[in-house]
């Protein structure tokens, strides 16, 4: 099965389980009803009695989902121009230390700390790990695709 990706606005009054199970629904051909959603370690959602494995992730008003067969992990951050030094410090290697601070356009370091930090947070989210475990990743060592759309960066850890 291929891995697909939703992006979208999201109306504050549709709760997040409801908009997986529409995309089940609609996509997946699955009776809305019939789709239950429990958690299983730190949180993460499964999809009961069925072999389908997806990760949501939002930022403002904005939700992005993705569904596979295989476990998966997905962030979303809002490109913004912010200081982030502490976090850097705190919980990134060297190598990606200096993957974020060699560019000389403030946009670049903004956009690579953003690649950095969701390929960090879609990789807990696939293996559904406590978000203290952040500072033991090393992203630049691990294959997940990042990609900017329009201010979003999205990682997709598969």
């Amino acid at each position: 099965m291929k891995t697909y990706i939703f992006l979208s606005s999201l109306n504050k009054k549709i709760k997040t389980d409801d908009y997986v199970k529409y995309i089940l629904s609609k996509y997946y051909f699955m009776d809305f009803a019939d789709i239950e959603i429990i958690r299983g370690q730190n949180g993460k959602p499964y999809i009961k009695n069925s072999d389908i494995k997806y990760s949501v992730s939002h930022k403002k008003d904005y939700i992005v989902a993705v569904f596979s067969h295989d476990e998966i992990g997905i962030d979303i951050e809002i490109l913004t121009d912010k200081d982030y030094s502490g976090i850097v410090n705190r919980y990134f290697f060297e190598d990606e230390r200096k993957y974020i601070l060699t560019p000389t356009s403030e946009l670049e370091k903004n956009k690579r700390f953003f690649e950095i930090w969701t390929k960090k947070e879609a990789y807990i989210k696939k293996y559904a790990l406590n978000i203290s475990y952040i500072k033991k990743i090393d992203s630049l060592k691990e294959d997940i695709k990042t990609f900017k759309m329009n201010d979003f960066i999205i990682s997709v850890c598969s």
